[in-house]
């Protein structure tokens, strides 16, 4: 597969540029992002709370929505997002404890509302750009401030025998959680870092100045974030990301060179990093040297799959319920209160049969997008922008995948925010080759490329 670079390594093209939005509702998805991430009124401003400011700003959003939307096909992704949504509304309303399962319900509703205002708002490129921009952004701002809180004001957790950088927010701020929501934006940060000089190129002098700025520290911040989390799965998914990175992002006609690069890269920061980490990620291949509670969460993932098993034997077809998985299992199994820690697990024990099938349907269509974004525009200097997001795009997936191995995310909003952005770059993308074919007489072995597309709306 060909890539295209500048002289600096970065990949440059004016038709990438991005411009301030024009239209409001891009604005109002874009601020309704940095609250999503932030959530103020959880910790930063906890008056928020009693004016339900989030909900007034989310009906004012959707309302702004509804007068400036743009029309939009129906992606067959749109129909796996609201076939996991009712899976999990099944799942609460047959669940063990309902009183435990609906506020997963409401907060997924959330998600989902917002998947389907990104895909109404976005009229082209560069405005799915700015959203891209939001999120990476406020992730930025969202370590630094957690990263200030823990040295500045000592915030922070002590458990399985170490201190753990904790988030801004109750949500998603547990340090695994912190870990994930970090390694997984590196993607689409390598994503604006190879790109920048064509995203930015129209911009004034001083905001491309601040955007080099941020794209260089930011994986620093995760970096230092992932760290003090002391979260064996995202240090172990930071090897993750540099191994695929090198691959997915180098000219691959040399991939024994870019394997011992990446293997002398990850073994360098391991041997450079402080010995609390080093020991911390030891025990994921021994076990002995951590403290007890460190063993039983790493060891009891495995027994976690099995009692999810017998919960879906159980009730074969929603499961316990969301947010069920501990009660249940304390009063009818082992009773040993932890939770799957693995995607598996999650979704057979907590949404059943029906639950799985759903989400492994909006995984299948997800992955199958991405590889027709990335095969559609293969080779196509003035798209190359798409393939190469498409890379990053997978490489995303992937990463959620390696976190679902020991944590639970089947209800993130990363897969759904991922599943707008990838949805929305592919019919961009098919109009651009639509436009291609008319104007230039493109080979005969890529005649398919618009086709190819346009499938992913049927």
């Amino acid at each position: 597969m060909s890539t295209w670079t500048s002289n600096d390594g970065a990949l440059s093209w004016p038709d990438a540029r991005v411009a301030r939005p024009t239209s409001p509702g891009v604005w109002m998805v874009a601020a309704y992002m940095v609250l999503f991430l932030v959530r103020p009124w959880e910790i930063l401003l906890p008056q928020l709370q009693a004016l339900r400011f989030e909900r007034v700003f989310a009906i004012t959003m959707i309302g702004v929505v509804l007068l400036t939307r743009r029309s939009t096909r129906w992606a067959s992704q749109s129909s796996a997002v609201i076939a996991v949504f009712l899976a999990a509304i099944l799942s609460a309303y047959r669940a063990w404890q309902g009183e435990l399962a609906w506020p997963q319900v409401y907060q997924y509703a959330t998600v989902v509302i917002t998947y389907f205002l990104m895909r109404s708002v976005c009229r082209n490129w560069s405005d799915l750009m700015w959203l891209v921009l939001t999120y990476v952004g406020t992730m930025h701002l969202y370590l630094t401030k957690s990263l200030w809180e823990y040295f500045v004001h000592n915030r922070h957790v002590y458990a399985q025998g170490v201190s753990r950088l904790t988030g801004i927010e109750v949500t998603y701020g547990e340090p695994n959680a912190v870990a994930m929501s970090a390694v997984v934006t590196l993607p689409l940060w390598l994503y604006l870092w190879r790109t920048r000089h064509g995203l930015s190129w129209a911009w004034q002098s001083t905001l491309r100045k601040a955007f080099g700025i941020g794209l260089i520290t930011f994986p620093a911040a995760v970096f230092l974030a992932v760290g003090l989390t002391n979260s064996r799965a995202g240090m172990a998914a930071l090897a993750a990301f540099i191994g695929g990175a090198m691959w997915l992002g180098v000219e691959q006609r040399k991939p024994i060179r870019l394997a011992v690069l990446a293997c002398i890269l990850i073994v360098g920061l391991f041997v450079v990093a402080p010995e609390a980490q080093r020991n911390r990620l030891r025990t994921l291949w021994n076990p002995d040297i951590g403290p007890a509670n460190a063993r039983e969460s790493a060891g009891g993932r495995w027994q976690g799959f099995l009692a999810a098993l017998d919960m879906v034997q159980a009730r074969p077809l929603s499961g316990v319920g969301l947010g069920n998985f501990v009660a249940y299992r304390v009063s009818y199994l082992d009773g040993v209160g932890l939770l799957a820690h693995n995607l598996p697990g999650q979704l057979l024990g907590e949404m059943g049969w029906v639950g799985a099938v759903c989400f492994a349907w909006f995984l299948l269509v997800l992955w199958r997008n991405s590889r027709r974004l990335q095969q559609s525009t293969a080779g196509v200097f003035e798209l190359r922008h798409f393939w190469q997001f498409a890379m990053m795009s997978q490489l995303t997936i992937l990463l959620l995948l390696f976190f679902g191995l020991s944590l639970h995310n089947a209800l993130r909003y990363n897969w759904l925010w991922l599943a707008a952005f990838v949805t929305l770059a592919s019919e961009f993308a098919a109009d651009e080759l639509q436009q291609f074919d008319e104007d230039v007489m493109l080979p005969e072995d890529t005649s398919f490329r618009t086709h190819d597309v346009l499938a992913i709306y049927t």
